[in-house]
């Protein structure tokens, strides 16, 4: 019985480690905003060769109808990108 009490309490202790780790996560959780890109790139119709920087890209969404809008990136080869933490707050998968 003597060995027994302290594997109890060393049980118990990691049992409330355990409790308390999985009581916080619901909160940090709740408090997390994922943040969704969408990363493109633009060619010149027929060529295949990247538009030039400055370019206005639209991208609208086919259920709510939105329009979100950015231009391609300078330097980048005709590349573009939409952000919900940036140009397009409501962006969302789906």
């Amino acid at each position: 019985m003597g060995e027994r009490l302290p594997r109890v309490a060393v049980w118990g202790f990691v049992v409330l480690v355990l409790a308390g780790v999985l009581a916080s996560v619901p909160g940090a959780l709740a408090t997390s905003t994922p943040t969704y890109t969408l990363l493109g790139y633009v060619e010149q119709p027929g060529t295949g060769l990247p538009v030039v920087s400055g370019v206005a890209v639209d991208l609208i969404s086919s259920a709510t109808h939105q329009v979100y809008t950015t231009t391609t990136i300078t330097g980048s080869s005709g590349q573009f990108n939409f952000s919900s933490a940036g140009n397009a707050g409501t962006l969302a998968p789906g």
